[in-house]
């Protein structure tokens, strides 16, 4: 990956919210650190970021982009009352069937909603 300030300040943001932020909440805080940043430059450093594997898009349902920074396969739960969105690790689907029917599966998404343990008390 080649080297720009802004794109490290970028992927830092992603990995210290930890919360699946969109491109609006990521500039909002580089804006705090790095007040010459654009929110094109950010989309753009996302993009680029994904496209290497250093984190992924994901939608949830809510007509949003969020960025994760977590590579490891796993589902996520949204709370329908408070909108927290959690990381379900070790969570995986078996897809061996469909792989052996002949579909090449690159990518997998599960989604669960609901109301989280919070909310639920």
């Amino acid at each position: 990956m080649r080297h720009s300030k802004k794109r490290e300040l970028v992927k830092e943001i992603v990995v210290e919210l930890g919360n699946h932020p969109t491109a609006d909440v990521i500039y909002e805080r580089a804006r705090l650190k790095e007040k010459n940043i654009s929110l094109g430059t950010v989309y753009r450093d996302l993009n680029f970021l994904v496209k290497s594997n250093v984190c992924h898009s994901v939608t949830l349902g809510d007509g949003l982009i969020r960025f994760d920074n977590n590579m490891l396969p796993h589902a996520h739960f949204v709370c329908t009352v408070c909108g927290e969105i959690t990381d379900i690790k070790n969570y995986h689907l078996d897809t061996t069937e469909l792989e052996n029917e002949g579909y090449n599966i690159i990518n997998e998404s599960t989604i669960f909603k609901g109301v989280c343990p919070k909310c639920k008390n």
